[in-house]
C-alpha cells in the first residue's frame, strides 16, 4: 500500500524456462520464455497467491527471439524479431490461442495502442500503424512511415518515436 517502499509479499514460481518478458493487466500475468515459444499465465485474483493458469505456444520456432508482449483488451500481443507479431486471445487463458498475425519484417521493436489501432516500431519496417478492429485480421493502415524506429508512445493524436543505436 505504501508505494514508495514496496514489500516482497510472493514470489511467482517461472515456468522451466527463461524467462524475457512479462505483462500484466487485471487479473491476469503472462510471461513469455526467451526463446519465443510460449506464453504462460498466472491468475492473481489473489494477487500474494498468484496461480499458475497454463501455457499456449505463440511461435513455432525456436529463432522467434520475443522482443515484447503486451496486453490489449482480451489480447495477448507477441512480438518477435524475425516473425512479426502474434496476437492471442487470451479471453480464456487455460485456452489461449493465436487468433491473428501482422507482418514478416523483422526487427520487431515495440508497439503502443489506443482502443483500435497498434502502433509498431521495427528497424526494418519503420513505423506502422495496423488496425486491430478484427484482430484475425490485423490492417497495416500506414506502412513505412518515417524511419527505423526502437520505441514508440502515443499521446493523444501525436506519435513519439525514438531511436538509439546503443
Amino acid at each position: 500500500t505504501d508505494r514508495a517502499h514496496p514489500k516482497i509479499v510472493n514470489a511467482v514460481d517461472r515456468p522451466k524456462a527463461d524467462i524475457c518478458w512479462v505483462a500484466i493487466r487485471s487479473g491476469q500475468l503472462a510471461m513469455s520464455d526467451c526463446y519465443g515459444r510460449n506464453a504462460h499465465f498466472y491468475d492473481l485474483a489473489s494477487p500474494t497467491q498468484p496461480v499458475y493458469v497454463g501455457a499456449t505456444a505463440f511461435y513455432t520456432s525456436w529463432t522467434a527471439f520475443p522482443t515484447g508482449i503486451y496486453y490489449h483488451g482480451d489480447l495477448l500481443i507477441a512480438g518477435g524479431y524475425y516473425f512479426g507479431v502474434n496476437l492471442l486471445d487470451v479471453t480464456d487463458p487455460a485456452a489461449a490461442k493465436v487468433v491473428g498475425t501482422y507482418g514478416n519484417y523483422g526487427y520487431f521493436e515495440s508497439m503502443d495502442f489506443d482502443e483500435r489501432y497498434a502502433y509498431v516500431c521495427g528497424q526494418r519496417g519503420g513505423f506502422e500503424v495496423v488496425d486491430l478492429a478484427d484482430p484475425t485480421r490485423p490492417v497495416n493502415i500506414s506502412s513505412g512511415v518515417g524511419v527505423a524506429c526502437n520505441k514508440a508512445r502515443i499521446n493523444g493524436t501525436v506519435a513519439y518515436t525514438f531511436w538509439s543505436s546503443n
